[in-house]
């Protein structure tokens, strides 16, 4: 039956996707976009304002008992954005604010993609913000940071992907064309009919290049299971290349059971992991839910784990105390599309753990990092207490180099010396004289991936 809510939940949201979107943002309130709902006149709350974390009811007092994450409950509902009880709220994607709290972008079922902003660091709570960021017929946001600043937002409207930009991710202007279409990404049924594709979720390459990842998605009517996830290179974030083979599900080299909606996590190391919902009916005994699968090369990928049972549609965020959130739909007829949310663990860290140790030379009391067009290299260095780190800019554009958090970069202030580099400048970060890790980025290009990384102190 839980099996039969989700796919419901599925098909609601594609057929709301079936209509054209409008170009402008189309605000739900005469109230300035992005302003928290608050209170009406009378006093009374306004639906969907959390009065304090976990105002709604968790779905379980426990963690869950099937699936290595821990769940902590419901964090949206339709009513939160004035949608009609047994409708979709969902498809949610996340971005961190320079203040450590997190913006979620969610598809509302007759508004279009709506946003709301969580009340404190940890994002187990959050205030809808007035007004859309996409009109009605827009669908499966996915937010990502845009190359030169601002926000980029890929999302799905009729057979395809496209994209809009935003200076301050509220207000966004669609841009010309599809990004990826069902077409071109070859996601026809025996019949040759379109299927409709599933938002993409991005990472960046060594190389300076995007890959997307994106899945065919159910339709009325289809019997779940048999659907695949593909992926796509760009080196501008406009015009993509879809690349040979499938990553998850069939025709994959490995992991060819059903894959759909996957959202990609990337890690220092280069190493991608995919969250996807997992649903079929061909493979008798099969636990359905969210699985999660990490691929050195971010091309194939070869073992799969549980992470929620009977969750989909996730998207992950790493908290600024270092702790990973997933947010993931469901469905209850009741209600509607419900977003949750679960604590997992990060597997960049589950990796570094499961590595067997051999005693090592004590660490060095310098390290060089380089900065090319491709990004830092390397993006995890260890020093011993006392030590300095060198940043030298190889690139043909000037870096800032900084320490984490952006933009206030008080976390390990040794590291600010460092600062403005002219391309072929170099500079040394101040003596690091506590034990701990410090996190560094581009302050010019602080979504940049490529350009974080961590400095060890031992």
């Amino acid at each position: 039956m839980r099996t039969l809510f989700v796919r419901t939940l599925f098909l609601l949201a594609l057929v709301a996707l079936a209509r054209p979107v409008v170009a402008q943002t189309t605000p739900v309130s005469s109230e300035t976009p992005g302003t928290p709902v608050g209170p009406p006149p009378n006093g009374t709350p306004a639906a969907g304002t959390p009065a304090s974390p976990g105002t709604h009811a968790p779905a379980s007092s426990a963690a869950s008992a099937v699936g290595v994450c821990t769940i902590s409950g419901p964090v949206l509902t339709p009513s939160d954005f004035g949608v009609p009880a047994g409708q979709p709220v969902a498809d949610v994607s996340t971005t961190l604010l320079a203040d450590g709290r997190i913006r979620m972008y969610a598809f509302a079922q007759g508004q279009g993609i709506r946003s709301a902003v969580s009340v404190s660091q940890d994002g187990l709570s959050l205030l809808p913000e007035v007004g859309a960021r996409l009109a009605d017929g827009a669908g499966m946001p996915r937010i990502v940071g845009g190359p030169v600043g601002g926000y980029r937002l890929f999302f799905t409207s009729g057979n395809g992907i496209k994209s809009a930009t935003s200076a301050d991710g509220l207000t966004f202007g669609i841009e010309a064309g599809f990004r990826i279409s069902a077409e071109q990404a070859g996601f026809t049924d025996a019949a040759g009919a379109l299927q409709a594709l599933s938002g993409g979720s991005m990472v960046n390459l060594p190389d300076g290049r995007y890959r997307l990842y994106f899945s065919d998605l159910p339709r009325p009517g289809d019997t779940p299971g048999g659907h695949r996830v593909k992926s796509a290179v760009s080196s501008d974030m406009l015009t993509w290349e879809v690349e040979p083979g499938v990553r998850i599900g069939p025709g994959a080299a490995t992991l060819m059971e059903s894959a759909e909606h996957p959202f990609a996590l990337p890690h220092p190391d280069g190493s991608v992991t995919l969250y996807y919902g997992k649903f079929s009916t061909a493979t008798p005994g099969l636990v359905e839910g969210l699985y999660f699968s990490t691929s050195t090369d971010g091309l194939t990928f070869g073992t799969e784990t549980l992470g929620v049972f009977n969750g989909n549609d996730p998207d992950g965020i790493r908290r600024q105390d270092g702790t990973l959130l997933m947010y993931y739909g469901g469905f209850d007829p009741a209600i509607g599309g419900i977003v949750s949310v679960a604590t997992c663990p990060d597997p960049a860290v589950s990796a570094e753990a499961s590595v067997a140790t051999t005693p090592s030379p004590a660490p060095s009391s310098t390290a060089t990092i380089t900065i090319t067009s491709a990004g830092a290299s390397p993006r995890t260095v260890t020093i011993a207490a006392g030590g300095r780190v060198t940043f030298v800019n190889e690139d043909g554009r000037p870096h800032d180099m900084s320490s984490d958090p952006h933009p206030v970069h008080t976390d390990c202030q040794a590291v600010n010396q460092v600062g403005f580099l002219s391309p072929g400048q170099s500079r040394t970060s101040g003596n690091l004289t506590t034990v701990r890790t410090c996190g560094f980025h581009d302050h010019d290009q602080p979504t940049n991936t490529n350009l974080q990384g961590q400095i060890i102190i031992q």
